[in-house]
């Protein structure tokens, strides 16, 4: 991992931990929506090979707090990733549906390596930063809304678990992650 890429994480990962609590004390103010829940999915996930469905709970004018589940189940050039995982998150709003979200991914990966024939198993850290925009509209009667983000991620722990052919490839296509992403959101 870069050695840039490490305190930044670390202090993301800190401001979720330090935020979080106090952010959820925070009484709501008048003109927030009424729905204080969420259930988004995004429907490009199984293109991707992670499928993943979160709880967002709005906890302040401009702050949702994320819980979810996600399992990875990516394939690479020599293998497989098979990696239940949980989502942690924040979401900050800035400007009426512009948002920064910082997520932790922690999981447990069964990593199945083509050319050994073997699995490697081990736990990992992921982190992600998602800057984006929320459209809400009603469908019929529902609250729904559409999240596009562009997320940018790369992991904080779980390389030495890894076979060196996926180290090779790693390497070869750098730490770093991007792509743009789309949810689709049900408030209630």
């Amino acid at each position: 991992m870069a050695r840039l890429t490490k305190p930044i994480a670390i202090a993301g990962m800190l401001t979720v931990l330090t935020a979080a609590p106090a952010l959820a004390q925070t009484k709501v103010e008048s003109g927030a929506p009424l729905e204080k829940g969420a259930i988004e999915f995004s429907p490009v996930s199984p293109f991707i090979g992670i499928y993943a469905a979160q709880y967002v709970r709005h906890v302040a004018t401009r702050t949702d707090l994320i819980l979810g589940f996600a399992y990875v189940n990516i394939e690479y050039d020599q293998g497989q990733s098979h990696a239940p995982t949980g989502i942690l998150g924040v979401r900050q709003y800035f400007w009426r549906g512009a948002h920064l979200e910082y997520q932790l991914w922690p999981s447990y990966n069964w990593y199945y390596e083509n050319v050994e024939q073997r699995y490697y198993n081990g736990a990992e850290l992921w982190n992600e930063f998602r800057p984006g925009y929320t459209f809400d509209f009603r469908l019929g009667r529902a609250p729904m809304f559409v999240n596009l983000q562009y997320l940018i991620g790369f992991g904080l722990y779980g390389d030495q678990s890894k076979p060196q052919s996926w180290k090779d490839q790693r390497d070869r296509e750098g730490e770093l992650y991007t792509a743009p992403m789309v949810f689709l959101g049900w408030r209630f």
